[in-house]
């Protein structure tokens, strides 16, 4: 959020979230220290004290405010002309009695007059004696227009030709201002020029680095989610949604989906192809990782998680395994003061209400643990439900697999895997197939055979019977609430013949 507005409309005080204070005093500066109707920019910090800042090349100190917070409030109080006071270390102090007594004066003092006081804090905490007397505002990752200017002022003063401005600017999207200057300082001292992986493999690295979010390749699409013929033509469909050429039509801008099945039927590999497919950054976020064990914590956790995917639009948001940070039945709520309520309200409010294009792929494997509000229609434009494969899905998963690996299905039996592999789910398949490699490599490095195949087959023993009772108990849960993936009418392993008939 813009900060000059509010400066302009004499809101007096100010309490700005974001750890980019020195994005905030550079922004003030272009803003109100020169024109018309000049200001002082001062910035206070608990080391260094009072600075005029207004001139970076010409900063001035103010002795005796080092360390003493008391004493910034009198010099903000005896200030006679137009000035902004960024105190950078301030709100730990709000919370003792005499400092947000002081400043609660003070709110009143500063009306009506030429100064302002803004403070800067990475956490949105505000005590509740303040919160009448202190506006609090969101301050927003950099857009595309500053980071086109950072690219162009960079590859200016490095005198670089040929950058791709608008590419690299796309790039560094999601990140903060000095993340954003220290990729193209990185690519610069390791490449010479402004370079488009180094920039990037240095975002992932900058976005993953408290272990909420992350950036993710991908070399799969939509062809490899084999079996799910449904839900893979749903996704072609909506493939230019986020096209000018949608907006023109009057297209709405996809929410997400939610995708519920058991464990390996293929919910990641999903997310992973839709990013490929549509040609979009993927952002992952393990959304347990969210909960942190300091007060505030998960809820900054949870506003940096929504700045950052954005910032990044229009990109593709993977949130895996929501069933583990938001459940209903695991008793979380009950002990932590409200937290994992707050969360999930923040949470669910933003999948209903956000504008920008992203798009959410969430994945659960116990959807049936998951809250009511969390699964009514309008969070998400649908549920899927990618259930074992049936025969046809096997069939077209074992081709997939044995083409990946440079193999002619056609000189393998595949009905016969087809047959072994009942109730087997699409990663079981992978793995198999990957058992029977090895088999064929030790054995002279000969080329892979139906036989290898099927003795992994016969070795495996596939979660839908190791863990029956369980998977049968989502897939129950699946039916008449989500839509399948298959477009077909799921298939019991029971109503099968026996897999290994197939050996015989």
């Amino acid at each position: 959020m813009d900060i000059a507005p509010y400066i302009t409309a004499k809101f007096n005080l100010l309490l700005v979230v974001t750890h980019e204070e020195d994005r905030v005093v550079k922004d003030l500066r272009k803003g109100f220290a020169g024109g018309r109707d000049p200001k002082k920019i001062m910035s206070w910090t608990l080391s260094k004290g009072l600075l005029d800042v207004t001139d970076p090349k010409n900063i001035k100190g103010v002795p005796g405010t080092e360390g003493k917070p008391d004493k910034v409030l009198k010099s903000i109080r005896e200030n006679s002309r137009p000035a902004i006071f960024v105190l950078k270390d301030y709100q730990p102090f709000l919370k003792t009695a005499p400092i947000c007594r002081a400043v609660r004066d003070l709110s009143k003092d500063l009306e009506d007059t030429h100064t302002w006081v803004v403070i800067t804090t990475p956490r949105r905490e505000v005590v509740e004696e303040l919160q009448d007397a202190i506006t609090v505002l969101e301050y927003d990752l950099p857009d595309r227009a500053y980071l086109s200017d950072l690219v162009h002022a960079a590859a200016t003063a490095w005198k670089l030709e040929d950058v791709e401005t608008e590419e690299i600017a796309d790039a560094l999207s999601g990140l903060t201002d000095a993340q954003a200057s220290n990729a193209l300082s990185l690519s610069r001292a390791m490449t010479r020029t402004i370079d488009l992986e180094t920039v990037l493999a240095e975002k992932a690295r900058a976005i993953s680095q408290d272990g909420t979010i992350e950036t993710m390749d991908t070399d799969v699409t939509l062809d490899d989610v084999a079996g799910y013929d449904e839900l893979v033509a749903w996704l072609r469909k909506r493939r230019k949604a986020f096209s000018q050429e949608a907006q023109d039509f009057g297209l709405p801008t996809p929410k997400g989906v939610l995708l519920v099945g058991v464990p390996g039927a293929g919910k990641s590999l999903t997310c992973k192809a839709v990013a490929r497919e549509w040609g979009l950054p993927l952002l992952k976020c393990d959304v347990g990782s969210l909960f942190g064990s300091y007060v505030g914590q998960s809820e900054a956790n949870v506003r940096k998680l929504t700045k950052t995917a954005e910032a990044a639009a229009p990109c593709v948001l993977w949130l895996d395994e929501i069933d583990k940070g938001f459940s209903s039945s695991s008793g979380q709520s009950s002990g932590d003061s409200g937290t994992s309520s707050r969360v999930l309200g923040t949470f669910v409010t933003w999948l209903q209400e956000k504008k920008a294009p992203v798009f959410i792929v969430a994945t659960a494997n116990h959807p049936e643990h998951l809250p009511a509000e969390f699964l009514r229609r309008g969070r998400w434009d649908e549920m899927w439900a990618l259930d074992l494969p049936n025969q046809e899905g096997r069939r077209a998963i074992f081709d997939v697999h044995l083409k990946r690996r440079m193999e002619d299905p056609s000189t393998i039996d595949v009905s016969a895997l087809v047959k072994a592999s009942v109730g087997f789910t699409g990663s079981e398949i992978e793995s198999v197939v990957e058992e029977g490699l090895f088999e064929a490599f030790e054995d002279g490095r000969r080329p892979i055979s139906t036989k290898d195949i099927l003795q992994s087959c016969e070795k495996t023993v596939p979660l839908s019977s190791a863990a029956d009772s369980e998977i049968e108990t989502m897939r129950q849960w699946a039916r008449g609430r989500a839509r399948n993936a298959s477009g077909q009418a799921p298939e019991s392993p029971a109503s099968e013949s026996s897999r290994f008939d197939a050996l015989d």
